[in-house]
């Protein structure tokens, strides 16, 4: 008899992964770099209305030591400078803690990151789309 157990992730986790199609070792690398606070925040951006509507922050290279890369995150946007992201054109896990921020900001104030549509044009920019099958987590 096989044994399945079942994977509670949150919202955000799902809609990244399941999707969107997002890697799950770069939600999880992402999420895990979030936890262990290997990044920094330099700028908030906001609109007219004084919310915050983007982030800029600097996180900490997974493979690199003393290595940060620069991501934008913001409703329009979401940019990082590494390799994986740039060349490859993946969602990366440093791009994770910025859309994970901007998640999180939103809900505070009890509205909806528009993250289906961020990741989307992120990927159109760099020639890819997302795959319709939806992807089964078994453990």
């Amino acid at each position: 008899m096989t044994k399945y157990t079942e994977l509670r992730y949150s919202e955000f986790h799902k809609i990244l992964h399941d999707q969107l199609g997002v890697p799950e070792k770069a939600v999880r690398d992402g999420l895990s770099l979030l936890k262990r606070r290997k990044f920094r925040v330099t700028r908030y951006f906001y609109d007219r209305g004084g919310r915050v509507v983007g982030v800029h922050l600097f996180v900490q290279s997974r493979s690199r030591e003393g290595v940060e890369h620069s991501v934008t995150i913001g409703i329009g946007t979401a940019k990082c400078t590494c390799e994986d992201s740039t060349i490859n054109g993946n969602v990366c896990a440093h791009m994770v803690v910025g859309l994970k921020i901007m998640w999180d900001k939103f809900k505070e104030r009890g509205e909806r990151f528009p993250l289906e549509d961020v990741v989307e044009k992120f990927y159109r920019s760099h020639g890819k789309q997302i795959a319709e099958e939806k992807v089964v987590i078994r453990v």
